[in-house]
């Protein structure tokens, strides 16, 4: 951090030994080791145990090193006031360790923290005052040869407290709360795959999906999808969830909300990016042999992984530079119609607004139904990871999909 009460942002001391000045959170000159203290960086809690006084400068005790970080500590839960937010320490080398969680308060962009007083355990439950901000969590990682200190990215910005005439209802849910596949219609993957429908390598390419414990972001259980390093066998990757077209909602006229969750594993993963933004992770397909109407997916092509939206009446749009390791709730509100003047989408991701309410046609006018199974026009919804063949592994999490007649109802999904 900066020398100077201008640069008030997060944590610590402006050299590494203890009993040298720092400038506090607040902007007040005090005693590294009471700031620290504050915010659970405890410099000089080694001290105290006589660690760092009985052991010469740069000598470690014979078998155990201070720790170290490996993965940045995490922040899961729903950035909405009146949620409970969790706090993960990350990954670090050495034994013995303890951990200390100090949380703060931050800007939209996720500077000029402030600690939350008080605020030192592994979950903090969201309330007003924090509608506007983002928060992050530093966790200090102890053993009796020193202390390391990480601090996390920050959440998405705190939505207010929701408030609506009604909960609303949920229509159908795709949660894996059933802890198998059996809320979808579809199971679109090779490997474990379901017996009773004809995927394989040949039409999907390398690819599965698992139920999981762990981690997940409501209930008990989510889905795991993966697509391996091409086989050579398929043009495209594909691991994916379908729902039929009623428990979709996919009929002219009708108005929902789509809520779920989804979660990239980090540290980080190697997208598709030759030529194009194909790696979808939610899509709302039409029902008739054409592309997808709607669908959200990571662009790669300047490097960047980045979370973006497609389609009917939005075009493309980026929506927020992909951050691993961390469950980004995304809420859809549509009104299916061919008819530009009736036609509607707005989107949430992480409580914020990121799609403003748009007008046009949702549904493509083709009359043509890819199936039986299906009436024109119409939508059908999946989820999981589509790309083209690629020579890399791509690992999505998928939680708590729902279609409800409310956006109180599909926030709670």
């Amino acid at each position: 951090m900066g020398g100077s009460s201008g640069n008030r942002n997060l944590l610590g001391p402006q050299k590494g030994d203890v009993g040298l000045r720092c400038v506090a959170d607040w902007g007040e000159d005090v005693d590294c080791r009471v700031l620290q203290r504050s915010a659970l960086i405890l410099v000089g809690f080694a001290l105290a145990v006589g660690a760092l006084a009985s052991a010469p400068a740069g000598s470690t005790p014979p078998g155990l090193a201070p720790p170290s970080m490996l993965a940045s500590p995490s922040i899961s839960g729903r950035a909405v006031s009146g949620s409970t937010m969790d706090a993960r320490s990350g990954s670090w080398s050495g034994k013995s360790i303890s951990y200390g969680y100090q949380w703060a308060r931050c800007d939209s962009s996720g500077r000029g923290c402030r600690l939350v007083g008080g605020a030192t355990q592994t979950t903090y439950k969201l309330t007003s005052t924090d509608s506007g901000t983002t928060l992050r969590v530093s966790v200090t990682a102890t053993n009796t040869s020193g202390t390391g200190a990480a601090t996390s990215a920050q959440t998405g910005v705190v939505a207010a407290a929701l408030s609506t005439t009604g909960p609303g209802a949920v229509l159908w849910a795709g949660n894996y709360e059933t802890g198998d596949f059996s809320q979808w219609w579809l199971h679109q993957w090779s490997i474990n795959r379901d017996p009773n429908q004809g995927y394989t390598a040949n039409n999907v390419g390398h690819s599965s999906a698992t139920i999981i414990t762990s981690p997940v972001a409501q209930g008990r259980y989510a889905s795991e999808f993966q697509v391996f390093p091409t086989t050579g066998t398929n043009p495209n990757d594909r691991a994916e969830a379908v729902a039929t077209q009623a428990n979709s909602g996919g009929y002219p006229g009708q108005e929902w909300y789509y809520g779920w969750w989804t979660f990239f594993p980090g540290p980080t993963q190697t997208w598709w990016s030759q030529g194009g933004d194909w790696n979808d992770i939610t899509q709302f397909f039409s029902t008739d042999n054409v592309a997808s109407q709607l669908y959200l997916g990571i662009d790669a092509t300047n490097g960047t992984p980045r979370i973006y939206v497609g389609g009917m009446p939005l075009g493309k749009r980026i929506l927020t530079t992909l951050q691993y390791d961390h469950w980004y709730h995304f809420i859809v509100h549509a009104k299916w119609s061919t008819n530009p003047n009736v036609g509607l989408m707005e989107i949430w991701l992480d409580g914020l607004q990121v799609v403003p309410l748009t007008h046009g046609a949702t549904l493509r006018d083709q009359n043509s139904p890819a199936n039986s199974s299906f009436t024109s026009p119409g939508m059908y919804l999946s989820q999981g990871i589509y790309r083209g063949a690629f020579t890399s592994t791509n690992t999505v999490i998928h939680d708590g999909l729902c279609r409800t007649d409310s956006y109180s109802a599909a926030a709670d999904c």
